[in-house]
């Protein structure tokens, strides 16, 4: 509504403006109400987001699908979404609320119907054009919660330490945003960080567990953890390991499996994780902006 695009993210600063245009806009559609109104009306939906810029020549079709990776509670489903021109997008969700990863350059060219983002606007299209024209085409991760239902807003923003009851002036609050995210960030990513560990080998992964806790499991219990680690990382991920491990009995004890993820997550601190999950991290605790490169004229 104010850039003409959705990749330049607002800040707490263009509210007014922001304001002022909608009522414009709400005007020409026959509806006049008064701006201090709009700031004061409720909110019963609210999707908090932010442009995560790849660096390192990650892109974000491969972030998505190693994200895609982690264990979640049953609780909640996982969708993956994959276009044509090799964009694509992963959903973790319920009824009520959704954490949500695309490739928003991507997405920029997709109809209203088959867009992640369904507000796309005219210009989108040429913008998505120069960006894949350059030397160094921008990758850009867009990370969204989707708090769809107001119950689920309240339970939320209450847990953060904030109204229930929020307006539009409140959400509109960069502190509320990045703890949002972040709250989600923890809840699905946090325990689950081993599976974006670098190394990929057998055998170094083995030696590597005999390194740090040989004198305590023996060489059985390391080799089963091997195989666990390789497990989890392949391309169907933890989810996919449960449900096939879940068809035969004796019945799984899945617990007892986490147990074992705790050994690998233990060494987090000092393993190479992909370069996506940094920027991810450090990109939500700073929160800035972010802005495209200006474009010539």
């Amino acid at each position: 509504m104010l850039f003409g695009n959705n990749l330049n993210e607002l800040d707490e600063k263009d509210f007014e403006p922001l304001s002022n245009k909608l009522n414009e806009r709400l005007q020409e559609m026959g509806v006049k109400i008064f701006s201090v109104l709009l700031a004061g009306a409720n909110v019963i939906s609210f999707h908090p987001s932010k442009n995560i810029l790849l660096s390192n020549g990650y892109i974000s079709s491969f972030a998505i699908r190693e994200l895609s990776k982690v264990d979640i509670s049953k609780r909640f489903d996982l969708e993956m979404v994959k276009y044509r021109n090799g964009g694509e997008a992963m959903q973790i969700y319920t009824n009520s609320h959704s954490l949500v990863f695309y490739d928003k350059i991507n997405d920029l060219t997709k109809p209203a119907k088959r867009a992640m983002d369904k507000d796309q606007t005219p210009q989108q299209v040429s913008l998505f054009e120069y960006i894949k024209k350059q030397e160094k085409p921008i990758e850009i991760l867009r990370i969204e919660a989707r708090l769809s239902k107001r119950k689920i807003l309240k339970e939320v923003l209450l847990g953060l330490g904030y109204l229930k009851n929020p307006i539009f002036k409140d959400i509109f609050n960069k502190n509320l945003c990045q703890k949002i995210l972040l709250s989600y960030w923890e809840r699905f990513f946090s325990d689950n960080l081993f599976l974006f560990d670098v190394q990929n080998n057998p055998q170094k992964i083995f030696q590597s567990i005999m390194a740090k806790h040989g004198q305590d499991i023996g060489v059985k219990k390391a080799i089963l953890l091997t195989g666990f680690n390789m497990l989890c990382k392949d391309d169907e991920g933890m989810r996919g390991f449960r449900n096939i491990a879940e068809v035969y009995k004796p019945k799984t004890n899945w617990t007892k499996f986490k147990k074992w993820r705790d050994i690998f997550q233990s060494q987090v601190a000092t393993a190479p994780l992909h370069g996506f999950i940094k920027d991810i991290e450090q990109q939500l605790k700073d929160f800035k902006p972010y802005k495209l490169p200006e474009k010539p004229k």
